[in-house]
């Protein structure tokens, strides 16, 4: 949830107010914030919601409340965003699988909700996106040739290439 600016200046009015809220609002954010560390530490390993509250010692169903009041999403949508953000990443700049990526970075025991999530994300699937980067890569590596063709006579050209 995104709350507007005026609601955020009477929410933040009210909590400076009550010392007690205050309090509370504090120690939420500090707890926010070990368990987003949490997640980016872990989130390749087969993490749970029960992972992720006891590492802030909390149960498991006030957690979920707690974790989507705060982030406006489910934990695992929070997890299932961070894997997705590593996978973009190593299909856009290594040459593994795309198997062995999903598999590297949590999606190994699930591939079909790896395709998935992967969609919902970035509008495509995988493969698609890696086709994608390497006609795109393929592209700017032709246009660099052809400035430097263009920079370099003919002659030059073959003497600066060799």
């Amino acid at each position: 949830r995104v709350r507007s600016s005026a609601a955020s200046d009477v929410y933040k009015r009210q909590v400076d107010a009550d010392p007690a809220l205050k309090k509370k609002t504090d120690r939420n954010i500090q707890r926010l914030g070990v368990v987003l560390q949490y997640a980016r530490q872990h989130y390749s390993e087969n993490i749970t919601l029960q992972d992720a509250a006891e590492a802030v010692a909390l149960n498991r169903e006030y957690f979920a409340r707690f974790f989507r009041k705060y982030m406006g999403m489910t934990f695992m949508e929070y997890v299932f965003a961070i894997r997705l953000e590593h996978v973009y990443y190593d299909i856009a700049n290594t040459d593994y699988t795309i198997g062995s990526i999903a598999d590297k970075h949590g999606f190994c025991h699930n591939y079909k909700l790896f395709v998935k999530k992967f969609k919902e994300q970035y509008g495509a699937v995988p493969e698609r996106l890696e086709s994608d980067l390497a006609r795109t890569n393929n592209l700017f590596q032709q246009t660099i040739v052809y400035q430097y063709k263009i920079y370099f006579s003919r002659d030059d050209y073959d003497d600066y290439i060799m």
